[in-house]
Protein backbone atom coordinates (compact mmCIF):
# COMPACT_ATOMS: atom_id res chain seq x y z
CA UNK A 1 0.00 0.00 0.00
CA UNK A 2 1.70 3.77 -0.83
CA UNK A 3 0.33 6.15 1.12
CA UNK A 4 -1.08 9.55 -0.27
CA UNK A 5 0.66 13.36 0.05
CA UNK A 6 -1.43 15.38 1.60
CA UNK A 7 -1.11 19.05 -0.31
CA UNK A 8 -3.03 21.23 1.93
CA UNK A 9 -1.37 19.64 5.07
CA UNK A 10 2.27 20.06 3.21
CA UNK A 11 1.36 23.72 2.59
CA UNK A 12 0.68 24.07 5.98
CA UNK A 13 3.81 22.70 7.21
CA UNK A 14 5.77 25.01 4.74
CA UNK A 15 4.15 28.06 6.33
CA UNK A 16 5.50 27.70 9.46
CA UNK A 17 9.00 27.89 8.12
CA UNK A 18 8.56 31.22 8.98
CA UNK A 19 7.54 30.83 12.78
CA UNK A 20 11.07 28.84 13.05
CA UNK A 21 13.14 31.89 12.43
CA UNK A 22 11.58 33.47 15.32
CA UNK A 23 11.89 30.27 17.56
CA UNK A 24 13.77 27.28 16.11
CA UNK A 25 13.46 24.85 18.75
CA UNK A 26 9.76 24.42 17.31
CA UNK A 27 11.00 22.21 14.27
CA UNK A 28 10.64 18.92 15.81
CA UNK A 29 6.50 20.09 15.54
CA UNK A 30 7.45 21.15 12.03
CA UNK A 31 8.57 17.63 11.09
CA UNK A 32 5.60 15.89 12.36
CA UNK A 33 3.54 18.29 10.12
CA UNK A 34 5.62 17.21 7.60
CA UNK A 35 5.77 13.43 8.15
CA UNK A 36 1.99 13.33 8.64
CA UNK A 37 1.39 14.88 5.10
CA UNK A 38 3.85 13.08 3.64
CA UNK A 39 2.22 9.68 4.63
CA UNK A 40 4.81 8.87 6.96
CA UNK A 41 5.89 7.85 10.31
CA UNK A 42 8.72 10.52 11.05
CA UNK A 43 11.20 12.69 9.90
CA UNK A 44 14.53 14.19 10.71
CA UNK A 45 16.56 17.75 9.71
CA UNK A 46 20.44 16.60 9.51
CA UNK A 47 23.39 18.06 8.33
CA UNK A 48 25.56 15.98 5.55
CA UNK A 49 28.60 14.93 6.93
CA UNK A 50 28.28 15.40 10.70
CA UNK A 51 27.35 12.57 12.47
CA UNK A 52 24.60 13.62 14.73
CA UNK A 53 21.40 15.09 13.87
CA UNK A 54 19.46 18.34 14.63
CA UNK A 55 15.76 17.73 15.11
CA UNK A 56 13.88 14.50 15.10
CA UNK A 57 10.13 13.54 15.23
CA UNK A 58 9.44 11.48 18.59
CA UNK A 59 8.49 8.46 16.83
CA UNK A 60 11.65 7.96 14.81
CA UNK A 61 14.06 8.99 17.76
CA UNK A 62 14.97 5.20 18.61
CA UNK A 63 15.92 4.57 15.30
CA UNK A 64 17.96 7.91 14.64
CA UNK A 65 19.94 7.50 17.97
CA UNK A 66 20.81 3.75 16.69
CA UNK A 67 21.81 4.63 13.29
CA UNK A 68 24.32 7.70 14.03
CA UNK A 69 25.32 5.70 17.58
CA UNK A 70 26.41 2.27 15.62
CA UNK A 71 28.01 4.40 12.58
CA UNK A 72 25.23 3.53 9.81
CA UNK A 73 25.78 7.11 8.99
CA UNK A 74 29.01 6.54 7.50
CA UNK A 75 28.10 3.25 5.52
CA UNK A 76 25.06 4.82 4.43
CA UNK A 77 24.92 3.87 0.17
CA UNK A 78 21.96 6.36 0.33
CA UNK A 79 23.97 9.05 2.03
CA UNK A 80 27.07 8.36 -0.16
CA UNK A 81 25.49 8.69 -3.10
CA UNK A 82 21.88 11.05 -2.77
CA UNK A 83 24.56 13.80 -0.75
CA UNK A 84 26.72 14.43 -4.21
CA UNK A 85 22.84 14.57 -6.16
CA UNK A 86 21.43 16.95 -3.56
CA UNK A 87 24.71 19.05 -4.03
CA UNK A 88 24.37 18.97 -7.68
CA UNK A 89 20.36 20.18 -7.45
CA UNK A 90 18.69 17.29 -7.45
CA UNK A 91 15.23 18.51 -5.55
CA UNK A 92 14.16 15.02 -3.86
CA UNK A 93 16.52 11.90 -3.74
CA UNK A 94 14.14 8.33 -3.02
CA UNK A 95 15.05 4.90 -2.14
CA UNK A 96 14.83 3.50 -5.87
CA UNK A 97 17.58 6.22 -6.86
CA UNK A 98 19.55 3.78 -5.53
CA UNK A 99 18.78 0.13 -4.99
CA UNK A 100 16.52 -2.48 -6.92
CA UNK A 101 13.85 -4.60 -4.28
CA UNK A 102 16.97 -7.12 -3.84
CA UNK A 103 19.50 -5.41 -3.04
CA UNK A 104 17.30 -3.20 -0.32
CA UNK A 105 16.57 -6.90 0.82
CA UNK A 106 20.36 -7.30 0.90
CA UNK A 107 21.68 -4.26 2.41
CA UNK A 108 22.58 -4.27 5.78
CA UNK A 109 21.28 -0.33 7.13
CA UNK A 110 17.99 -1.74 6.11
CA UNK A 111 18.56 -5.25 7.80
CA UNK A 112 20.23 -3.91 11.19
CA UNK A 113 18.94 -0.11 11.82
CA UNK A 114 15.78 0.12 9.69
CA UNK A 115 13.89 -3.11 9.57
CA UNK A 116 14.22 -4.07 13.30
CA UNK A 117 12.20 -0.71 13.87
CA UNK A 118 9.96 -1.48 11.24
CA UNK A 119 11.18 0.95 8.80
CA UNK A 120 11.45 0.81 5.28
CA UNK A 121 11.02 3.61 3.02
CA UNK A 122 12.64 7.58 2.71
CA UNK A 123 12.98 10.66 0.77
CA UNK A 124 14.72 13.30 1.16
CA UNK A 125 15.45 17.04 -0.14
CA UNK A 126 18.75 19.45 0.58
CA UNK A 127 19.40 22.49 1.24
CA UNK A 128 22.91 24.37 0.65
CA UNK A 129 23.97 26.86 3.20
CA UNK A 130 27.65 27.76 2.24
CA UNK A 131 29.80 24.78 2.24
CA UNK A 132 27.19 23.10 4.44
CA UNK A 133 24.21 20.78 2.83
CA UNK A 134 21.55 20.14 4.84
CA UNK A 135 18.30 18.44 4.55
CA UNK A 136 14.89 16.74 5.59
CA UNK A 137 14.53 13.13 5.41
CA UNK A 138 11.15 12.04 5.92
CA UNK A 139 10.89 8.05 6.68
CA UNK A 140 8.22 5.66 6.07
CA UNK A 141 7.05 2.03 7.48
CA UNK A 142 7.27 -0.85 5.29
CA UNK A 143 3.47 -0.98 5.55
CA UNK A 144 3.28 2.48 4.45
CA UNK A 145 4.89 1.88 1.07
CA UNK A 146 7.50 3.27 -0.98
CA UNK A 147 7.93 7.18 -2.21
CA UNK A 148 7.42 7.01 -6.05
CA UNK A 149 8.15 9.79 -8.97
CA UNK A 150 4.55 11.39 -8.14
CA UNK A 151 5.99 11.77 -4.34
CA UNK A 152 9.30 13.72 -5.18
CA UNK A 153 7.45 16.15 -7.32
CA UNK A 154 5.10 17.44 -4.53
CA UNK A 155 8.01 17.20 -1.92
CA UNK A 156 9.83 19.16 -3.89
CA UNK A 157 7.82 22.26 -2.64
CA UNK A 158 9.76 22.14 0.35
CA UNK A 159 13.27 22.95 -1.17
CA UNK A 160 13.07 26.21 -2.14
CA UNK A 161 11.51 27.62 0.97
CA UNK A 162 13.72 25.30 2.95
CA UNK A 163 16.88 27.05 0.99
CA UNK A 164 15.54 30.13 1.71
CA UNK A 165 15.07 29.52 5.55
CA UNK A 166 18.56 28.32 5.79
CA UNK A 167 19.79 31.18 4.59
CA UNK A 168 17.76 33.44 6.36
CA UNK A 169 18.32 31.72 9.33
CA UNK A 170 21.99 31.64 9.18
CA UNK A 171 22.58 35.45 8.35
CA UNK A 172 19.83 36.70 11.49
CA UNK A 173 22.08 34.13 13.82
CA UNK A 174 24.85 35.73 12.98
CA UNK A 175 23.84 38.93 13.72
CA UNK A 176 22.65 37.93 17.15
CA UNK A 177 25.99 36.73 17.68
CA UNK A 178 27.87 39.38 16.76
CA UNK A 179 25.67 41.75 18.65
CA UNK A 180 26.09 39.46 22.10
CA UNK A 181 29.80 39.27 21.95
CA UNK A 182 29.92 43.19 20.90
CA UNK A 183 27.54 43.87 23.98
CA UNK A 184 29.67 41.84 26.41
CA UNK A 185 32.30 43.91 24.90
CA UNK A 186 31.05 47.04 25.80
CA UNK A 187 31.10 45.51 29.52
CA UNK A 188 34.93 44.99 29.20
CA UNK A 189 34.90 41.19 28.45
CA UNK A 190 36.44 39.22 25.48
CA UNK A 191 33.84 36.92 24.33
CA UNK A 192 33.99 33.97 21.62
CA UNK A 193 31.11 31.75 20.52
CA UNK A 194 30.95 28.23 19.12
CA UNK A 195 29.13 26.02 17.65
CA UNK A 196 28.17 22.40 18.87
CA UNK A 197 31.32 21.02 17.19
CA UNK A 198 33.47 23.62 19.51
CA UNK A 199 34.14 25.68 16.14
CA UNK A 200 34.69 29.55 16.77
CA UNK A 201 31.71 31.50 14.99
CA UNK A 202 33.30 35.25 16.27
CA UNK A 203 34.85 36.37 18.57
CA UNK A 204 34.80 40.16 19.88
CA UNK A 205 37.85 42.61 19.43
CA UNK A 206 38.78 42.29 23.49
CA UNK A 207 40.04 39.04 22.28
CA UNK A 208 42.72 40.38 20.34
CA UNK A 209 44.00 42.12 23.14
CA UNK A 210 43.49 39.09 25.64
CA UNK A 211 44.77 36.27 23.54
CA UNK A 212 48.43 34.94 23.08
CA UNK A 213 50.68 32.13 22.92
CA UNK A 214 49.04 30.50 25.67
CA UNK A 215 45.36 31.38 25.08
CA UNK A 216 44.83 31.46 21.36
CA UNK A 217 42.25 29.97 18.49
CA UNK A 218 43.48 27.68 16.14
CA UNK A 219 41.82 26.08 12.98
CA UNK A 220 38.68 27.54 13.83
CA UNK A 221 38.71 26.26 17.92
CA UNK A 222 39.76 27.47 21.37
CA UNK A 223 43.07 26.33 22.16
CA UNK A 224 45.37 27.16 25.91
CA UNK A 225 48.44 25.74 27.19
CA UNK A 226 47.41 24.63 30.32
CA UNK A 227 46.28 21.70 30.05
CA UNK A 228 44.17 20.97 32.74
CA UNK A 229 42.16 23.79 31.55
CA UNK A 230 42.11 22.46 28.13
CA UNK A 231 40.40 18.96 29.10
CA UNK A 232 37.63 21.00 31.15
CA UNK A 233 36.89 23.09 27.74
CA UNK A 234 37.21 19.52 25.21
CA UNK A 235 34.55 18.29 27.90
CA UNK A 236 32.28 21.27 27.74
CA UNK A 237 32.38 20.99 23.93
CA UNK A 238 31.67 17.34 24.68
CA UNK A 239 28.26 18.58 26.46
CA UNK A 240 27.00 20.89 23.92
CA UNK A 241 27.00 18.11 21.17
CA UNK A 242 24.39 16.54 23.40
CA UNK A 243 22.99 19.60 24.94
CA UNK A 244 19.01 19.89 24.69
CA UNK A 245 18.38 22.87 22.42
CA UNK A 246 15.39 24.13 24.25
CA UNK A 247 17.13 24.84 27.66
CA UNK A 248 20.08 27.28 28.33
CA UNK A 249 23.50 25.85 28.67
CA UNK A 250 25.81 26.27 31.35
CA UNK A 251 28.71 25.18 32.94
CA UNK A 252 31.33 25.60 35.53
CA UNK A 253 33.98 28.48 35.58
CA UNK A 254 37.33 27.36 34.15
CA UNK A 255 40.76 28.52 35.97
CA UNK A 256 43.34 28.73 33.32
CA UNK A 257 46.64 29.62 34.52
CA UNK A 258 49.62 31.08 32.25
CA UNK A 259 53.26 31.52 32.51
CA UNK A 260 53.61 34.54 31.62
CA UNK A 261 50.56 36.45 32.20
CA UNK A 262 47.92 36.59 35.10
CA UNK A 263 45.40 33.78 35.13
CA UNK A 264 42.00 33.93 33.06
CA UNK A 265 38.68 32.93 34.16
CA UNK A 266 36.61 31.51 31.81
CA UNK A 267 32.55 31.39 32.00
CA UNK A 268 30.16 29.70 29.72
CA UNK A 269 27.07 31.51 29.08
CA UNK A 270 23.88 30.78 26.67
CA UNK A 271 23.54 32.02 23.40
CA UNK A 272 20.21 34.07 22.05
CA UNK A 273 17.78 31.86 21.14
CA UNK A 274 17.60 33.76 17.57
CA UNK A 275 21.21 32.35 17.20
CA UNK A 276 20.53 28.81 17.91
CA UNK A 277 19.40 27.78 14.19
CA UNK A 278 20.62 24.45 13.52
CA UNK A 279 21.72 26.09 10.45
CA UNK A 280 24.37 28.31 12.33
CA UNK A 281 24.09 25.86 15.63
CA UNK A 282 25.71 28.42 18.00
CA UNK A 283 25.53 26.74 21.64
CA UNK A 284 27.41 29.45 23.69
CA UNK A 285 29.29 32.02 24.83
CA UNK A 286 32.98 31.57 26.33
CA UNK A 287 33.92 35.06 27.82
CA UNK A 288 37.37 35.59 29.24
CA UNK A 289 38.15 37.63 32.53
CA UNK A 290 41.94 37.89 33.38
CA UNK A 291 42.68 37.98 37.54
CA UNK A 292 43.98 41.35 38.54
CA UNK A 293 47.57 40.56 40.92
CA UNK A 294 46.91 39.80 44.25
CA UNK A 295 46.94 42.89 46.64
CA UNK A 296 48.73 42.39 49.92
CA UNK A 297 45.45 43.16 51.58
CA UNK A 298 43.56 40.36 50.18
CA UNK A 299 43.91 37.93 52.64
CA UNK A 300 42.93 40.57 55.39
CA UNK A 301 39.54 41.04 53.07
CA UNK A 302 39.15 37.34 53.04
CA UNK A 303 39.18 37.03 56.84
CA UNK A 304 36.50 39.61 57.09
CA UNK A 305 33.85 38.53 54.53
CA UNK A 306 34.47 34.53 55.08
CA UNK A 307 35.78 34.76 58.35
CA UNK A 308 38.82 32.67 57.07
CA UNK A 309 41.83 32.07 59.63
CA UNK A 310 44.72 33.45 58.68
CA UNK A 311 46.26 30.52 57.20
CA UNK A 312 43.10 29.70 55.22
CA UNK A 313 43.26 33.28 53.87
CA UNK A 314 46.68 33.03 52.27
CA UNK A 315 45.64 29.35 50.59
CA UNK A 316 42.93 31.07 49.07
CA UNK A 317 44.51 34.13 47.92
CA UNK A 318 47.06 31.71 46.59
CA UNK A 319 44.58 29.83 45.10
CA UNK A 320 42.66 32.79 43.78
CA UNK A 321 45.77 33.34 41.61
CA UNK A 322 44.86 30.51 39.50
CA UNK A 323 47.54 28.28 41.51
CA UNK A 324 46.96 24.73 42.50
CA UNK A 325 47.02 23.32 46.22
CA UNK A 326 49.92 21.79 45.32
CA UNK A 327 51.79 25.05 44.03
CA UNK A 328 50.16 26.99 47.18
CA UNK A 329 51.32 24.33 49.77
CA UNK A 330 54.84 24.93 48.56
CA UNK A 331 54.48 28.64 48.32
CA UNK A 332 53.23 28.54 51.77
CA UNK A 333 55.63 25.98 53.01
CA UNK A 334 53.33 23.48 54.37
CA UNK A 335 52.22 20.24 53.50
CA UNK A 336 50.03 19.24 50.73
CA UNK A 337 47.68 17.16 53.40
CA UNK A 338 47.38 20.59 55.49
CA UNK A 339 46.78 22.82 52.27
CA UNK A 340 43.73 20.01 51.16
CA UNK A 341 42.20 20.35 54.53
CA UNK A 342 42.75 23.92 55.06
CA UNK A 343 41.06 24.04 51.66
CA UNK A 344 38.29 21.98 52.51
CA UNK A 345 37.60 24.11 55.15
CA UNK A 346 37.57 27.38 52.43
CA UNK A 347 34.96 25.30 50.65
CA UNK A 348 32.77 24.93 53.49
CA UNK A 349 33.14 28.95 54.47
CA UNK A 350 32.73 30.52 51.34
CA UNK A 351 30.17 27.60 49.91
CA UNK A 352 31.88 26.78 47.24
CA UNK A 353 32.85 23.08 46.33
CA UNK A 354 35.56 22.88 44.15
CA UNK A 355 38.31 24.90 43.21
CA UNK A 356 36.80 26.70 39.96
CA UNK A 357 33.60 27.84 42.31
CA UNK A 358 36.17 29.43 44.57
CA UNK A 359 38.33 31.18 42.00
CA UNK A 360 34.98 32.32 40.45
CA UNK A 361 33.88 33.32 43.67
CA UNK A 362 36.83 35.18 44.49
CA UNK A 363 37.30 36.96 41.00
CA UNK A 364 34.25 38.56 41.95
CA UNK A 365 35.57 40.68 45.23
Amino acid sequence: MQSIIDLQRLDAAKNRFGDILIDPTIWPEVLEQIAAAAGATGAVLLQAGVGTFAYRTESISEAVDHYFSHGFNTRDIRARQGVPLLRRGRRVIIDQDFFTPEQIRRDPVYNECLFPYGLGWFAALGAPVGSSLWGIMIQRTSNEGPFDSANKRVLARLRRPLIELALISNAVGRITLTSATNALQQVGLAAVAVDRQGIVLGANARVDDLFDDEMYIKCKRLRVSDIEAQKRIDNIIDRLLVANDREDFFAEAIPVRRQKKNPVIIRVLPVPRAARTPFLDACALFTFTPLEPRSDHHPTALIDVFELTPAEASLASIIAEGASPEEAAKRLGVAKETARNQLKAVFGKTGTHRQSELVALLARL
